[in-house]
């Protein structure tokens, strides 16, 4: 009789709180104040005739019931039950135990020094001492997660890769060789953009504000035209959807250069994003180019015929100097804490914010990137960069169903294009589906 009371008690308790199959962020889940203990959903098997739940063999081994407070359950979760697909974490009342005969003490442990709630003296649950229950479903573990992107990376050897994620709302984060650097390529323009918006912010820019341009101006494969005025907003919009290395300089040049990006950027706690030279600099660079006169001002002509001089011996030994340059750069973590602040306001204006997230939206290129395995329909806003074997892509991803955005940064380096930009989509896929598995 006491084993379908008790039965039928857990059943109610399930139905009433309507707990979900899914991962509930521990940081809106648990109380930090309260103790907590963590078991596979199939232990919890109440006992035929103790109406209780018997304790671990891990507990017995170690004399004592291993609980948890509630701001520990997260870490002692990946600690202890990363491969495990379905959890229970049970709020247990102190008092009801200690009425049973144990002894509460907070200890050290010796690894982390941190101090956990242990019960001494405990050999089973009462089911009055279980307060709430909270299912945990896992589909891909944090540890499953970073193995699969490793099976991945090695598919890019001798190149590799670098990713970066935040689910931005409960702040919960994924990184894989995150705190190397990474060539930007492209991916730099969009620091160069929030940081001219901040200026417009300041009202020391104004969008509508216009920019003449003259032949010296132009790019290889631009799409502004010389003897024609752009506003700043424009040139925002193309160095963004079409990534328009004409537009990209001379937003870099207006708001005061380089050394001005990355100083701002210092300021805002991103140590490790370089803003080093003007895109015309950064290709004569990569194509082996010496004799370059000016940062901003050379014609297209001029450009050819100095690419042409560069024998293709030089130009091979530029490119590999190139992988391993230090100028425009930046860790996979850093380009996600940017997005992170960015797409939550704290570095431009709701107004400026929703501009550049419509141009990152409008990418004209880049589907095959994060885009591609993704659900359809699925929005995403983001930057992509393409330099011969130096390919990346960062943004954010929409989750369905009202559970939050995905803050993302991929960079590859030294493979080849068809296979990065297929590692970036498996990848993104993978990191969709951990968070969509894993938030509320």
């Amino acid at each position: 009789m006491k084993k379908l009371i008790f039965s039928f008690g857990i059943l109610l308790c399930l139905s009433v709180l309507k707990i979900k199959p899914n991962f509930i962020p521990i940081s809106k889940a648990c109380s930090p104040e309260k103790i907590y203990k963590i078991i596979p959903a199939q232990d919890f098997k109440p006992n035929e005739t103790l109406d209780c739940i018997k304790i671990s063999p891990l507990d017995l081994k170690s004399g004592f019931m291993h609980t948890s407070f509630g701001n520990q359950v997260e870490n002692t979760l990946k600690k202890f039950f990363q491969n495990i697909p379905y959890i229970l974490i049970l709020e247990i009342d102190p008092k009801i135990l200690i009425d049973n005969g144990s002894e509460l003490r907070v200890e050290q442990n010796n690894g982390t020094g941190d101090f956990y709630p242990h019960f001494y003296g405990t050999q089973k649950i009462p089911s009055a001492a279980i307060l709430k229950i909270i299912r945990v479903k896992k589909q891909v573990g944090y540890e499953i997660l970073r193995k699969r992107i490793e099976n991945i990376s090695k598919t890019l050897s001798p190149g590799y890769i670098g990713v970066a994620a935040k689910h931005i709302e409960s702040k919960r984060h994924f990184e894989f060789n995150a705190d190397l650097s990474f060539p930007m390529a492209s991916t730099y323009k969009l620091p160069i953009a929030i940081y001219c918006l901040h200026l417009v912010d300041n009202k020391k820019l104004n969008l509508t504000n216009k920019i003449k341009v003259n032949q010296y101006n132009l790019r290889r494969g631009c799409h502004i035209k010389a003897g024609r005025s752009y506003s700043i907003s424009k040139l925002i919009q193309l160095m963004i959807e079409k990534s328009d290395n004409a537009a990209s300089d001379l937003i870099l040049k207006t708001v005061g250069g380089p050394a001005v990006v990355t100083n701002w950027l210092i300021d805002n706690d991103f140590y490790k994003i370089k803003i080093s030279r003007s895109v015309l600099k950064m290709i004569a660079d990569y194509s082996g180019i010496k004799n370059l006169n000016d940062e901003y001002n050379c014609s297209i002509n001029r450009d050819l015929m100095l690419l042409n001089s560069v024998s293709k011996r030089n130009r091979t030994t530029a490119l590999k100097k190139f992988y391993n340059d230090k100028q425009d750069t930046t860790t996979p973590i850093d380009m996600v804490n940017l997005l992170d602040k960015f797409y939550s306001k704290k570095l431009i204006s709701n107004n400026s914010t929703n501009f550049l997230l419509k141009s990152m939206g409008n990418l004209k290129w880049g589907k095959m990137r994060i885009p591609r395995l993704l659900p359809k329909n699925t929005k995403v806003w983001h930057k992509t960069g393409t330099m011969d074997s130096i390919i990346s892509d960062a943004g954010i991803i929409e989750l369905p169903g009202n559970k939050g955005h995905i803050a993302i940064a991929i960079f590859t380096n030294k493979s080849q294009k068809p296979h990065q930009s297929a590692a970036i989509a498996r990848v993104s896929k993978l990191i969709f589906d951990y968070y969509r598995s894993t938030s509320i």
